[in-house]
């Protein structure tokens, strides 16, 4: 049942704080449903010793599924902060290659592709068994001194390199857009829709042999072109960088400065272990883009009903998210109000019988705000094709003259000047007594006028002082170099 205003000059509720609380938890089904994703990697790289303990949700398995979360928050952060509706327009595909490389949301992606990475990294090291030998250093035997092991280091690379790939092709194919789908109404289907969505169910079974498949070629790829990357560019920098802080535990020889021969000694059974790890680790990263895109994703509904339904003035709740300046509140009003249109014909009456409300009835609000966007779109057209010439001051029209003293014909030349600072120079009697102050500022001038002037025509000092320092430096030379007189030992 629709809600009526109180109130026709009472104020409405925000419609961005009404899609906030929505997507706020959405956000957190998102959340929750990623957990069981968590958990079918915990059971993968945790140890079998027991059958049972290997997926208990209450022992060492659901552990390793809140700290698996981690990893799939860092994505979520990223997609709340460059979240977007629709895919990015400029007018030329190199402009919107510029601004996309050059931009602060290059590097955040990145980073949080990192982060995720690496935590993920430390997770998988501390649920691998002994017999993986993960451990940072090799303690060795008793006489002899800790050693630096290798494998972590290149598990760690191997995973760097994957969150470098995942976040380029993030960039490249704009995975932080919402997708909002629209179709033509056709008189053959029984559904006149122009936003259909399927079921969430629905859309996570479709998409997840989808995500498998995608995780094994990138993993695939990364494992085979990963050893020569990490061998050419990355093995030096990582050892040192791991040597700089194994060195505040562990006492290393000086020979472990350098890591050990030209080839890496990476098994064949750790290739196969970053492989099969990097293919955990990916369907994370796209499950959770995969969920947040879906639950975020949904029709602007609560219960089945308009969001603005339970607004006290739900007709003045919309038009202030269809007046919105933030594309997000603005799309997803505009959404909900081609749903009202579409589905429920009693909200639909209860927008066109509101007449008395400050700036005219709700109809002919919602018929300027959606107007404005279109007139927007022209106009933003039209200022491409044409742009306007940037402001320029008053032209100044000049001639000039020849020899004979004929003139040319004029040209309108614009001269630009710099803003003046202060007022210009006195055009009266220098030698004339100034007048009596009057004013304030007047007053002020001429009690600390002369003051301020009197900095930089004080007499010059400098020869004063060079006399003093030349009597001061003969009499020092003369101390110094005169003789002394004969000093006799006196007799008791």
């Amino acid at each position: 049942m629709v809600t009526t205003p109180s109130s026709p000059s009472a104020r409405p509720r925000q419609y961005r704080r009404i899609l906030t609380s929505t997507l706020h938890r959405k956000f957190v089904h998102a959340t929750a449903v990623s957990l069981g994703a968590c958990y079918v990697v915990a059971f993968f790289i945790g140890v079998k010793s027991s059958f049972f303990w290997s997926w208990f949700p209450l022992g060492a398995c659901g552990v390793r599924t809140l700290l698996l979360s981690i990893s799939c928050l860092a994505i979520f952060v990223l997609r709340v902060g460059q979240m977007h509706v629709g895919a990015r327009t400029s007018s030329a595909p190199v402009s919107s290659t510029r601004q996309v490389l050059f931009s602060f949301s290059t590097v955040q992606t990145f980073g949080w592709y990192l982060l995720s990475a690496w935590w993920f990294s430390e997770v998988y090291m501390w649920s691998s068994s002994e017999s993986a030998e993960l451990n940072w250093v090799k303690p060795g035997r008793p006489s002899e001194r800790a050693k630096l092991n290798e494998r972590p280091i290149y598990l760690h690379c191997f995973y760097a390199l994957l969150a470098i790939t995942q976040a380029t092709l993030h960039l490249y194919f704009d995975w932080d857009k919402i997708h909002v789908p629209i179709s033509k109404r056709s008189a053959k289907s029984t559904d006149q829709r122009t936003h259909a969505l399927e079921s969430l169910p629905a859309r996570i079974r479709k998409a997840i042999p989808q995500i498998l498949y995608d995780a094994i070629i990138r993993s695939s790829a990364t494992a085979i072109v990963g050893p020569f990357i990490y061998m050419f560019f990355l093995r030096r920098i990582a050892w040192s960088w791991v040597l700089a802080f194994a060195k505040l535990f562990w006492n290393f020889p000086r020979s472990a400065a350098d890591p050990p021969g030209l080839i890496p000694p990476l098994h064949i059974l750790l290739l196969l272990r970053a492989a099969t790890s990097g293919v955990l680790l990916i369907t994370l990263w796209q499950t959770s883009n995969l969920l947040f895109s879906t639950f975020l994703g949904q029709a602007p509904l609560k219960k089945g009903q308009p969001l603005t339904n339970e607004s006290k003035d739900p007709n003045g709740s919309l038009i202030n998210g269809l007046k919105a300046k933030k594309d997000v509140v603005q799309t997803f009003s505009f959404w909900e109000l081609c749903l009202i249109g579409q589905q429920f014909p009693e909200r639909r009456k209860a927008i066109f019988a509101d007449i008395d409300r400050n700036g005219g009835s709700a109809w002919s609000q919602i018929l300027a705000a959606s107007t404005n966007v279109i007139q927007g779109i022209t106009a933003r057209i039209n200022e491409h094709r044409n742009p306007t010439p940037l402001a320029s001051s008053e032209p100044v029209t000049s001639s000039a003259t020849t020899s004979d003293g004929s003139k040319i014909n004029g040209q309108s030349t614009t001269i630009q000047t710099l803003p003046r600072l202060t007022s210009p120079p006195k055009e009266d009697n220098i030698f004339l007594a100034s007048s009596k102050p009057t004013t304030r500022p007047e007053k002020f001038e001429s009690a600390f006028g002369s003051v301020a002037k009197s900095y930089g025509q004080s007499p010059d000092w400098t020869p004063s002082a060079r006399n003093q320092a030349r009597n001061i430096f003969n009499r020092a030379t003369t101390m110094v170099l005169s003789p002394e007189p004969p000093h006799h030992p006196s007799i008791t």
